[in-house]
């Protein structure tokens, strides 16, 4: 694996990361945000997986995170897209969270 190519490493976290149970895809997400914590959809995935094991008092700090992260970059960023995409997806997430029922 050492003599995998930058691009061959990726495409090994993401395999291992979609196929695979949450209790094993939950050290690649963690793993992700160590490596860039910066990164809003890092915190967006984890909260939703955690969301997904029930684990909601996480994922609501996850999705806080997310939002917070997303917001500072949109203020800063030429277009935003990915970055307004990302704080709805948080906001969205919160929102379940708050009214589970709907």
């Amino acid at each position: 694996m050492d003599d995998e190519t930058p691009r061959q490493q990726r495409g090994g976290f993401w395999r291992r990361l979609f196929g695979a149970t949450p209790e094993e895809r939950l050290p690649e997400l963690n793993e992700a945000i160590a490596q860039y914590p910066d990164a809003p959809a890092n915190y967006v995935l984890r909260g939703e997986l955690l969301l997904a094991i029930g684990r909601q008092d996480e994922a609501h700090a996850d999705f806080e995170q997310a939002l917070e992260l997303a917001q500072e970059q949109l203020a800063n960023a030429a277009w935003g897209l990915a970055e307004q995409a990302i704080a709805d997806r948080a906001r969205e997430n919160l929102r379940r969270l708050r009214e589970p029922n709907e």
